[in-house]
């Protein structure tokens, strides 16, 4: 058994090569069922919901910081690691924001802290979309959905830890340190 942390990471770069596929095969997979209840296309959605540029703008601004703030919590809260261990931040050479604990957690609550954006911001409009046929919902829910592609990818790298293992995400790569 070694000392060391393991470092079980992936570059930005194939991250955004794995997000932009994961898009191309997602986008029609989640208008399909809102096309085939509600009857829109996704021509229809987009002129009813993005009419604007400053719209999508506040959207994904916005949305990207509660996505962080979604992170924090759950950390803090849920995972006790508290708001004084937790770090926010931008890698401005790629434009991603971060949220960052600085003491390690066990490997089931650090799973809820990387999912949960995905599922209030992606997955819960997405669904109420398809319930009440909003396209803004769609919208949102589709973006956010992609927006934790990181997150989904954190999510992947985790799949052989035990869930007592303790993990500690890393705030300048995506991906985590694993401490044997």
């Amino acid at each position: 058994m070694s000392d060391q942390p393991t470092e079980l990471t992936i570059s930005a770069t194939t991250a955004n090569i794995y997000g932009l596929a994961a898009a191309f095969v997602l986008i029609p997979l989640l208008v399909a069922p809102f096309y085939l209840i509600w009857g829109l296309t996704l021509n229809q959605v987009v002129d009813n919901t993005l009419t604007s540029g400053l719209y999508l703008f506040l959207i994904l601004f916005i949305g990207t910081v509660i996505h962080e703030l979604i992170h924090g919590a759950i950390a803090a809260w849920y995972a006790g690691i508290g708001w004084r261990n937790i770090r926010f931040g931008v890698l401005w050479q790629s434009l991603t924001p971060y949220c960052h604990s600085k003491i390690p957690m066990n490997a089931k609550k650090y799973r809820y802290v990387v999912m949960m954006p995905l599922a209030i911001l992606g997955l819960l409009p997405y669904l109420l979309s398809l319930t009440i046929g909003s396209g803004w919902l769609l919208t949102i829910g589709i973006t956010f959905i992609l927006a934790a592609s990181g997150d989904v990818m954190i999510f992947w790298i985790m799949r052989g830890i035990t869930p007592d293992q303790l993990v500690q995400d890393r705030p300048t790569k995506i991906g985590l340190l694993l401490n044997e």
